[in-house]
């Protein structure tokens, strides 16, 4: 498995990206040794959530920012504010 924790200091959350702002995967941003963080790691990459693939945000709902609708290698999926904010992008 990929190392996905985040030392870059360029790259920001994607759930910091505005509606039709498209980047770059760079890492996966999560606290080592939680059950929940590495279910939440799992769950994204099999979604298609890895490093160096292109995302864009589609959509956010307008009041609490979530979900975010997102486009990655032609699939619209829809995250959290949360999962988001562990996705680094550049």
């Amino acid at each position: 498995m990929e190392d996905f924790h985040h030392d870059k200091q360029d790259c920001k959350a994607l759930c910091c990206l505005e509606k039709g702002q498209e980047a770059r995967i760079v890492s996966m941003q999560t606290p080592v040794g939680f059950e929940v963080f590495e279910a939440l790691v799992r769950r994204l990459l099999h979604l298609g959530f890895v490093s160096g693939r292109n995302v864009k945000i589609l959509n956010k709902a307008p009041l609490f920012r979530d979900p975010i609708l997102v486009e990655i290698s032609g699939s619209q999926i829809a995250l959290t504010e949360w999962e988001a904010a562990h996705i680094m992008v550049r």
